[in-house]
């Protein structure tokens, strides 16, 4: 009303319009008493606007038109829930191909200061009769595993726990069959530093290794003391399982799994994540460490024994569906349907992401990536995560790679998501970060990096007249052209899918298990921990 009247009294302010001679004869007794009052107290202006707003309030009471402060304010505009870009269901198809594999192969000493006599300098094919269809090892593994497009579990590398799941504790050189999962159709795996999680098209859980600290997530009845290292006279005992036992269940059909060091997580169809094992850095997200004083001198952990749900809510309350997870050695990342990004864990080296070195007990959003409406800087949501050792990797919707963390401790880290400039106008279709060193499947070329030492696992050739390692990325001339569908690199080893075609049966085949296979190198390469 207020408005409508400014319109017709052609007045800036209708409320302090100075009163006329004529408008103030009109006024009863009261009215001029009331005016006096407030003149003598706050001046003309305060009483001007006082007895302005009286006379509007009585005449839009006279003419029955509501005051603009009785109207009903206008309903908020909500916004409308972000568009889910993830999905957190089975992958019914993958593309499949031959397995490419890089790196060490003495996976019993790699992790140790001895030399590292037998690698594959170039990326070498192997279980040329079948067709891979994914591959899994971690930043703390020096195993790995291959699923076939059948669903079959082929597994290979250090085996001191179990970890193969093939009934025994023996190292192998050689991708093995897993047959105690042959009545299984398995789609995913993870590895830890000591352990294995499959899951099954069906959305079951297996896994075997080590259960120290309950990163199997299976009771004590599937387990059996081994001695795993230690002196004659005091043997160093853990409780394994050398074979695949089932893990009990949380929600619906597991579909994806991921492994750290020494705890393990999963998300279901529905988008439910859970989590279990050792909580040391806060890496389960329950708040706490764990930790409490066993005994004097002595430090240990309450486990988390089994799967437990951790529920996640975007920052804009709209998204609970978590599409993926991955762990590195101590943090964690959880990729949420609508692209947003927690982390939690371990803060050393800026892994975390969150502008600082803390450790996360809990899961914090990422204020640089995901739903445009919230972020606070790039206000792009993530479609890929990949963690390291000490560092992380986000895709985005836009193409664009973020890191943050660090490769290399002695150089200077990345305390929040960054840019790879070098990875600009690529097609990124898998990132894979291990120990140090990260891989990258982009269009029809594998672009490597990471500090030295390495072992073959850059693919970059001889190592008497290639480089053996690079602090920037760099491509992998010898499979260029050559289509890759997934990377993944663990501790001084790695493997690959490539397309199979021509290019690729050109490449060299690993033959033995004795380093007869000319790509193996005698060179000695130490690592210093």
């Amino acid at each position: 009303m207020l408005s409508a009247q400014q319109a017709a009294w052609g007045a800036k302010d209708p409320l302090r319009e100075k009163f006329t001679k004529e408008e103030k004869k009109l006024w009863t007794k009261e009215e001029k008493k009331m005016y006096k009052c407030c003149y003598d107290l706050h001046g003309i202006e305060k009483a001007t606007y006082t007895m302005r707003k009286l006379f509007a309030k009585r005449k839009a009471e006279a003419d029955g038109v509501p005051l603009e402060s009785e109207k009903k304010p206008a309903p908020k505009k909500e916004l409308e829930p972000a568009p889910l870009i993830n999905s957190s269901k089975a992958v019914s198809e993958r593309p499949s191909g031959q397995l490419l594999l890089g790196g060490t192969l003495d996976f019993d000493t790699v992790t140790s200061s001895k030399p590292a006599l037998r690698n594959l300098w170039t990326y070498h094919r192997s279980l040329t009769s079948v067709r891979v269809a994914y591959i899994a090892t971690g930043p703390a593994s020096c195993h790995t595993i291959a699923i076939t497009d059948e669903g079959q579990a082929y597994a290979w590398g250090r085996n001191k726990h179990g970890q193969l799941g093939l009934g025994d504790a023996k190292m192998r050189v050689h991708p093995e069959h897993i047959r105690l999962l042959a009545n299984e159709k398995v789609s995913v795996a993870a590895t830890g530093r000591k352990h294995t999680l499959f899951a099954t098209a069906a959305g079951d859980m297996f896994a075997c290794g080590s259960n120290a600290e309950h990163q199997l997530g299976v009771g004590g009845n599937v387990t059996k003391a081994m001695i795993v290292g230690g002196s004659a006279d005091k043997p160093q005992l853990e409780p394994c399982a050398t074979k695949p036992s089932q893990v009990g269940g949380f929600g619906s059909a597991v579909t994806r799994v991921s492994c750290g060091a020494e705890f393990s997580a999963a998300v279901d169809c529905n988008g439910l994540l859970a989590m279990w094992g050792k909580p040391e850095y806060g890496q389960l997200g329950n708040g706490t460490t764990g930790e409490y004083i066993a005994k004097a001198g002595k430090v240990d952990y309450s486990y988390v024994e089994s799967p437990e749900i951790r529920a996640l809510q975007s920052p804009a309350g709209d998204c609970a569906q978590v599409a993926d997870v991955a762990c590195g050695n101590n943090h964690t990342l959880a990729l949420m349907a609508d692209g947003t990004v927690f982390t939690w864990g371990f803060g050393g080296y800026g892994r975390l992401g969150h502008r600082d070195g803390a450790d996360q007990m809990i899961p914090k959003a990422l204020a640089d990536i995901g739903p445009a409406r919230w972020t606070r800087r790039q206000g792009v949501a993530a479609t890929m995560i990949a963690a390291g050792s000490t560092c992380s990797f986000a895709r985005c919707q836009n193409g664009v790679c973020y890191f943050w963390g660090t490769n290399k401790p002695s150089a200077e880290a990345t305390m929040s998501p960054k840019a790879v400039s070098d990875l600009s106008g690529w097609q990124v279709s898998s990132i894979s970060c291990g120990n140090s060193s990260t891989l990258v499947a982009a269009d029809s070329s594998v672009i490597t990096w990471g500090p030295s030492p390495t072992y073959g696992e850059l693919g970059y050739g001889d190592p008497n007249v290639a480089p053996k390692s690079s602090t920037k990325p760099k491509l992998v001339d010898a499979i260029e052209g050559i289509k890759v569908h997934m990377v993944s690199v663990g501790f001084g080893h790695c493997a690959l899918i490539a397309e199979d075609n021509d290019n690729t049966r050109q490449l060299p085949v690993v033959e033995g298990a004795n380093g007869e296979d000319s790509g193996i190198s005698g060179k000695k390469h130490a690592r210093s921990d």
